[in-house]
């Protein structure tokens, strides 16, 4: 197969929205809210205009594919959960999302809160620690409410029994934990202090917290990992 082959646009429309996933992690007693962008295979000549893309609601970037909104095409189609790097968001997955929705998959890309763009911007990236557990249960949380109907227009369409996981950098970390890798949680806390502490130590040492990374992380609904240069 050759690049161009790679990179060809699939025979579906390809639709874009967003919405918000919420849940309570452990280690927190605040409702954690994820900025979700999903793109998946649309009805043709739908008549929705092109999406808008914008980091933040500032920056714009140019999609002459994703269109706003439309319906979903008719089926259930497979599920890919992408993982952005330490200081991202979900939006840089779009060139995956526009091309596997293209090919008739639904693709959802949460953004990490507490290790996005903006919180490094505005010096506000969570303890490490913190995120190390939360970017995990970030993606329980969004398979559940995948599979729980949130996220017009894609309710029902997304298949959770065919779910495929990637990230790169620190998302291919996430990608990892979530897919079962097994963690060394005992080394993490004996090596904290002598780190520079943002506020692990603290946070590792909730019970809740070392209950959650005693338990691991692997989530049974997840089929397939794809982890791109993993931190």
């Amino acid at each position: 197969m050759g690049v161009e082959k790679l990179f060809a646009q699939g025979p579906y429309p390809v639709g874009f929205v967003e919405f918000d996933v919420s849940y309570t992690p452990p280690g927190s007693t605040e409702v954690r809210v994820l900025p979700v962008k999903a793109w998946y295979p649309a009805v043709a000549e739908s008549g929705a205009s092109q999406a808008r893309y914008a980091v933040a609601g500032i920056v714009d970037v140019v999609t002459e594919i994703a269109l706003d909104g439309p319906d979903t095409a008719d089926g259930a189609f497979p599920l890919v959960v992408y993982s952005h790097g330490s200081g991202g968001e979900g939006l840089l997955g779009y060139p995956y999302g526009e091309n596997f929705a293209s090919w008739g998959w639904v693709v959802v890309a949460p953004s990490h809160v507490g290790n996005t763009a903006i919180d490094g911007i505005r010096n506000e990236f969570a303890p490490f620690a913190a995120n190390l557990l939360h970017r995990v249960t970030d993606i329980t949380a969004v398979l559940d409410a995948v599979s729980a109907g949130v996220g017009a227009p894609i309710d029902g369409h997304a298949n959770l029994e065919d779910v495929l996981l990637f990230g790169h950098s620190f998302g291919g970390y996430t990608t990892l934990a979530a897919g079962g890798a097994d963690f060394d949680y005992d080394a993490l806390v004996a090596n904290c202090p002598v780190a520079d502490d943002d506020g692990s130590c603290d946070f590792l040492a909730q019970p809740e917290v070392d209950a959650a990374f005693r338990a691991g992380f692997g989530d049974p609904r997840i089929d397939a990992l794809v982890a791109q240069a993993p931190a």
